[in-house]
């Protein structure tokens, strides 16, 4: 790395936020805010000197206070949607607080998404710059058991890869699948995302009850409207979740045991963005509900202006036998990777 910059990005009750940016040698960047640990900005460094922001991003503090489709955020502890927001462990029932009518929403009303992170750059043993952010979550705050320590750290290597390690430990057994809501737009323009194409190595979706709650069910996604084994146009996947009355575009949770791996692309900008991690499940959100009110680097909110892909452990498996083990165990240290690689060529 050959620098770095914290800067000041806005303020909220007497506090500094501060965006948090590292430049690698080839002059690609990334940023993050420390409110939400929120991934702000993957900036790329293109051979003939141009440089392409591919997140969609909010311009002040605002908009994060009140940011409904998380954007860019840090998700936890449990990434997904809890059942009536209950669940029992170690033969305690929990009820946690509901922020999606009946349902736990990606932590609750006081998720990572919305807490205030400890920030700083550090360096590792080779000199490689990363960002930390640090905090504790005690049960009084978000009502999982507990108080976690938790970390979550930023890299970039020098051929543009983003390498997110989240790493928890707890004074009791608790609840950990975190993941991260960026929201990806490979146009150098501000076209929407059903011009990009997509392919996962998904054979599985999680089957979703009245309230959006996965149900239990793993349907198998042959040649139906959810396979994208071979890419397809995301635009097309869209229209197709429309037509059969399924919802209003891609906003699903794909079982993937082998860990996540999904690929984006769009062949306009020739960006292709790759999506691997250690998790058994990935969502995919096509940003269906953004409105106007939104106020983006790609102009007003709208539907399908950027896609989220979010690896986690699959949604509600703390209710579900066989859906994944999201349980941190008391006093374990528990990692989580995450890796993002956008590059040219298609």
């Amino acid at each position: 790395m050959i620098t770095n910059k914290i800067e000041e990005f806005d303020h909220h009750n007497g506090r500094l936020i501060k965006k948090f940016t590292l430049i690698n040698k080839r002059g690609s960047s990334i940023s993050v805010l420390d409110f939400g640990a929120t991934w702000y900005e993957y900036r790329l460094a293109h051979h003939d000197q141009t440089t392409q922001n591919v997140l969609l991003n909010e311009p002040d503090i605002a908009h994060y206070l009140n940011n409904p489709f998380y954007l860019g955020a840090t998700i936890g502890r449990v990434t997904g949607r809890i059942k009536n927001g209950l669940f029992t462990l170690g033969g305690k029932q929990f009820q946690l607080q509901q922020n999606e009518g009946a349902t736990t929403l990606h932590g609750g009303p006081h998720g990572f998404a919305y807490l205030q992170w400890e920030g700083t750059i550090l360096s590792t043993d080779d000199g490689d710059n990363y960002l930390q952010f640090s905090r504790q979550v005690d049960q009084s705050l978000d009502g999982f058991p507990g108080t976690m320590t938790v970390t979550v750290t930023y890299a970039l290597s020098e051929d543009d890869t983003v390498d997110i390690t989240y790493q928890a430990i707890c004074d009791t057994d608790t609840l950990f699948s975190p993941t991260c809501h960026a929201y990806f737009n490979l146009n150098k323009d501000n076209q929407d995302i059903r011009n990009h194409d997509i392919k996962s190595n998904a054979q599985f979706v999680e089957a979703l009850d009245e309230e959006h709650v996965p149900n239990g069910i793993l349907a198998p996604i042959d040649n139906d409207m959810y396979d994208y084994r071979n890419f397809k146009n995301v635009g097309q996947a869209i229209k197709s979740i429309i037509d059969s009355n399924h919802g209003a575009g891609i906003d699903d949770t794909f079982l993937t045991p082998a860990g996540a791996d999904v690929t984006i692309r769009d062949q306009e900008s020739n960006l292709t963005l790759q999506t691997t991690a250690d998790r058994n499940g990935v969502t995919i959100f096509t940003a269906n509900g953004f409105t106007p009110t939104m106020q983006t680097n790609k102009g007003a909110g709208k539907p399908f202006l950027g896609i989220a892909v979010e690896p986690h452990i699959l949604s509600n498996a703390i209710n579900l036998e066989g859906f994944g083990n999201m349980i941190l165990k008391a006093d374990v240290n528990q990692t989580y990777h995450a890796r993002y690689h956008v590059s040219e060529g298609v």
